[in-house]
């Protein structure tokens, strides 16, 4: 395991006045001048401290860039009583009606975003391909979060699972039963898609023995792996992962796994804790390099874990991949979004410099190698070779090896993308990472289950 601990795994994720333009058109810099102080970015940072990011920003930009890297409960705190101590939040999408409700956030407007054209439609209508029978995934999908109506007009229909003081504020295009948007589309959004994921489980290929496609979620409580099987412990994580399980394993049906009910959730847990008594888990892990251990050291055969965890594995030359459920993935997005304390012009136009720029493909690139997609994907082109772009898009075979984003192998000759194409991959969602009604009930419930570890 020697190397791993360099890797700096995330704990989180277990999370304009458009600037003027260089003679490249392909990159957002602003101009001389133009602002000399500071962009502070709150988040987890999942996304802006991987490797050369933020130091690339900074030297297109020309100026100092800030991560504000924090735990959960710390950037609730900052959001809700302190928004001057930061410019921008990186948030994920599950997380916008919780933050947009203390009103420290601003609307982003969409007409200073250059490649808002580009943006998936996965984030604006709920498909990568509009028009498709490919299913919108439950929960609080990015689509069911994106768009601000500041007036309330009434124009669009209210998002999704939306409380009913943001009725008419967080909105959403598409609707869902045509499949068709309504209206023009919204003026404002509630920050500016960034990046993306479709997560599972890892699992041994020397093991199993058997394709990604051939592993449905119902494997985590498969007898035959009994004491073998490795779980997430982020609560929301968590329980959607295993009940995705027991919904595979034909144990219960859940109305919206995105929002269970009370009911729902006990009957999830008692499940579990039966699973739980009869050994069927190897263990629960909250620190990220925990679950990269126990699968190199074969300590379990399957564990639910994100993707720079399986990279990190494929890396070291572990015979891992990730599982293409048949039921689907658990997604998850982020959005960038703007305080409110943001009111010099000087400042709030480098932060819109600053989401240009994330769009620009430097970011794009990195993060692919990094086993995440970027919001605007074609960018990414420039700074990658054609064959590593046709893996991680297009599922097309590696015409070499490539590396990741710390320099080591990640990609092997000959490989396929676990699940294939971006396009495909997409059209294939269970659920999306949401904060259900009964947030604090799922919480109490949880860490009953964790706590018999």
């Amino acid at each position: 395991m020697g190397g791993l601990s360099r890797r700096g795994f995330l704990t989180g994720a277990a999370t304009v006045a458009a600037g003027a333009l260089a003679a490249r058109p392909d990159r957002a810099v602003a101009a001389p001048g133009a602002f000399d102080g500071t962009i502070r970015v709150l988040g987890l940072g999942y996304d802006l401290d991987v490797p050369g990011i933020r130091e690339q920003a900074q030297r297109d930009l020309g100026f100092e860039i800030v991560s504000i890297s924090k735990f959960p409960t710390d950037i609730k705190r900052l959001v809700d009583q302190e928004p001057a101590s930061f410019d921008l939040f990186s948030c994920f999408q599950q997380d916008t009606a919780e933050f947009w409700a203390t009103g420290n956030l601003q609307p982003v407007e969409i007409a200073k975003i250059q490649r808002w054209q580009s943006v998936t439609p996965l984030y604006k209508l709920g498909k990568a391909k509009p028009g498709t029978h490919s299913p919108y995934g439950q929960g609080d999908a990015a689509f069911r979060r994106l768009y601000v109506d500041p007036e309330r007009s009434g124009r669009w229909r209210s998002a999704q699972g939306v409380a009913g003081s943001l009725g008419r504020l967080l909105v959403q295009w598409v609707d869902e039963r045509s499949g068709k948007p309504v209206g023009p589309e919204p003026r404002f959004c509630s920050g500016v898609p960034s990046c993306f994921n479709f997560d599972s489980f890892a699992y041994n290929v020397s093991v199993f023995r058997r394709q990604p496609e051939a592993l449905s979620w119902a494997e985590l409580l498969n007898a035959r792996w009994r004491g073998r099987i490795g779980l997430n412990s982020v609560p929301e994580v968590g329980l959607q992962d295993l009940g995705n399980a027991v919904r595979a394993a034909r144990l219960m049906k859940f109305g919206d796994l995105g929002n269970p009910t009370r009911k729902e959730i006990d009957r999830l847990v008692k499940i579990l804790l039966a699973y739980r008594a009869r050994g069927q888990f190897f263990d629960v892990w909250a620190n990220p390099l925990h679950p990269v251990a126990w699968m190199a050291n074969r300590d379990v055969v399957a564990c639910t874990m994100y993707a720079a965890q399986i990279g990190s594995l494929a890396a070291i030359g572990a015979p891992i991949r990730q599982a293409d459920p048949p039921e689907g993935y658990r997604a998850f997005a982020g959005l960038i979004s703007i305080s409110n304390e943001v009111r010099d012009p000087a400042k709030l136009a480098a932060c819109y410099d600053f989401l240009n720029w994330w769009h620009s493909g430097f970011t794009g690139a990195t993060l692919l190698r990094w086993g995440y997609y970027s919001a605007v994907q074609a960018t990414a082109r420039k700074h990658m070779e054609p064959g590593e772009y046709a893996y991680w898009i297009d599922g097309k075979p590696a015409e070499r090896t490539y590396k990741g984003p710390y320099g080591d192998t990640s990609v092997a000759k000959d490989r396929v993308r676990d699940g294939g194409s971006f396009r495909s991959r997409a059209s294939r969602i269970s659920s999306w990472n949401s904060t259900p009604r009964q947030e604090d009930y799922l919480l109490e419930r949880w860490q009953q289950f964790v706590s018999s570890f």
